[in-house]
């Protein structure tokens, strides 16, 4: 029999924080330490671990990139979030049921690693695309500016030439100047002209 002798009692001070409580009395610490050694089910911790600990950092930054690129940031966030609860629930288990001791610390960091930075990547592309998006509609914007400026231009100047040739031949009628063939020939081209302006205001209607 192996009996260790010491105050259990929380008031004499004598206390360990350790995994399971904050206060814990060191006698007890001892017990169980040499309960531990004597039945073969202490805490042991792989010597692999930090090898695991690496694989599943690249695991999970890997399963992030995928989500993220497929289904969006918020799916991502939703994934990092489900892998957190995974690790921590994996090592809260493995410590608690198989007395196996593997930090879920390194793999959490890098799973927030992984989203926040994978998450601004994706943010800036999107910044980018909206910018080149928006010079774009700009540019389209300033060259429909530009050929409706174009066409009223033109429209002016094709609405002015048969009106100027009309109003011209209307006041040298209006004063008699012109007689007999020219008179008739300056009715003629008013008929024309207005025939003219008539067909680019229906054109312009239709």
């Amino acid at each position: 029999r192996i009996v260790f002798v010491g105050a259990t009692a929380l008031g004499v001070q004598e206390l360990v924080a350790t995994p399971y409580d904050a206060l814990f009395p060191g006698v007890e610490v001892q017990a169980t330490v040499a309960d531990n050694l004597l039945r073969g089910d202490f805490l042991r911790r792989p010597e692999n671990a930090l090898l695991l600990q690496v694989l599943m950092v690249l695991g999970v930054g890997l399963g992030i990139a995928l989500v993220i690129g497929r289904a969006g940031v918020r799916w991502g966030m939703f994934a990092a979030v489900v892998l957190l609860i995974a690790l921590w629930g994996t090592s809260a288990w493995l410590l608690a049921g198989r007395g196996i001791y593997l930090s879920p610390l390194l793999p959490a960091t890098g799973v927030l690693i992984s989203f926040v930075a994978l998450s601004s990547i994706v943010l800036i592309d999107d910044v980018r695309a909206a910018l080149t998006q928006l010079q774009r509609a700009r540019r389209d914007a300033e060259s429909a500016a530009q050929a409706k400026n174009e066409f009223l231009m033109t429209v002016s100047h094709e609405l002015r030439t048969p009106l100027s040739v009309v109003y011209g031949y209307a006041q040298m009628l209006a004063r008699g100047v012109l007689k007999g063939e020219q008179k008739d020939r300056a009715l003629a081209s008013v008929e024309r002209n207005a025939r003219a302006q008539t067909q680019l205001i229906d054109d312009l209607l239709v």
